[in-house]
């Protein structure tokens, strides 16, 4: 009872709400049937278009999945997914940007090693973990007692992090650093470079080591069903281009044959006045059923709410075999028991 009571109430404000935005529901029906028929008149210029975004859709799908389940492999506890991924993507951009620039020059690479707190890092990375431009130490104004005379072993040359401290300091970073250009961010940790997925001292989003793995090779094995995706592209790229030109031809046959364009609005107008007569005839017909026909209240027992079952084979016929109907399906249609 208090289920069909629930379901009765949520029914009639679910109508009352369409009631009062019939006049809208109405007009967005209107318009987004005049955008259907102009996206059918100029499809002929955008066919092409449209199926190579969505290819390319595809791809990117795979690649931001893979992308997604990589960086939530390392993401960190109270850091943000989007947080991790602008993270994990500067990583990857500074490290490659290095590794061809080293590679351009002749250079060897720089040992890029830290341990504990990072004191001894000597290494080139001179962006914050945001990938925001850090300052050279000796011509930055914003601490500008960090510079290489006051601390003469920590290395503060060019604009490269350190972690810059005198020995029994109190006030120690727990990472290599360093101050940025940004004016609203006036100093920034940072990445060695080569450190895709730092360890996280304050624990990870995803807790179960296991979960991380599995999370993690599970990119990779997205992003390599994403290269043979776009290897079968690349193989059938002459029947997509195929494909497109048939559609090309359907759509300029639509744009010399205007008068097809009637079929879907004639479509339209049938069913809308089809369902219109429907819902009219339904209406009408619950509007003569009282409002007492069948009981809505509860019962003592079972027995008395759906009677007694038919206890007879299907090929019996007998006075005995019809049971006795209860209160809740003692007219037709019959209602239900619960």
């Amino acid at each position: 009872s208090a289920v069909a009571t629930a379901t009765s109430e949520s029914f009639g404000k679910f109508a009352g709400d369409f009631m009062n935005v019939l006049d809208t529901f109405a007009l967005v029906s209107l318009l987004s049937f005049v955008v259907g028929l102009v996206f059918l008149v100029v499809l002929r210029f955008l066919v092409g278009l449209c199926v190579w975004i969505a290819v390319a859709c595809t791809v990117l799908m795979f690649f931001f999945g893979g992308a997604f389940l990589f960086v939530l492999s390392g993401q960190c506890q109270g850091s943000s997914i989007l947080e991790t991924g602008k993270q994990t993507a500067v990583a990857i951009v500074v490290t490659g940007a290095t590794a061809a620039d080293n590679l351009l020059s002749g250079e060897d690479a720089v040992s890029e090693d830290m341990t504990g707190n990072g004191a001894d890092y000597r290494g080139v990375q001179h962006y914050s973990k945001n990938g925001r431009t850090c300052a050279a130490w000796d011509s930055q104004d914003v601490f500008p007692q960090y510079n290489s005379t006051n601390f003469n072993e920590s290395g503060l040359t060019n604009a490269f992090c350190r972690n810059p401290y005198k020995a029994g300091a109190a006030n120690k970073a727990k990472t290599i650093w360093c101050v940025t250009t940004d004016p609203d961010y006036p100093w920034e940790e940072c990445i060695p470079i080569g450190i895709i997925q730092p360890e996280c001292s304050s624990g990870y989003a995803v807790e179960n080591k296991g979960t991380r793995e599995i999370l993690y090779y599970a990119s990779f094995v997205v992003w390599g069903f994403g290269a043979l995706w776009i290897l079968v592209i690349l193989f059938l790229v002459k029947r997509i281009r195929l494909a497109i030109a048939l559609n090309k031809v359907a759509a300029q046959f639509l744009a010399y044959n205007p008068h097809i364009l009637l079929v879907p609005i004639v479509q339209a107008i049938v069913a809308i006045v089809w369902v219109s007569f429907w819902l009219f005839c339904a209406a009408f017909l619950l509007s003569q059923v009282p409002a007492d026909y069948t009981p809505t209240g509860s019962f003592a027992t079972y027995q008395e709410a759906y009677g007694t079952a038919n206890t007879c084979a299907f090929w019996e016929s007998s006075d005995e075999c019809g049971g006795t109907p209860g209160a809740c399906n003692g007219q037709w249609p019959t209602g239900s028991v619960w």
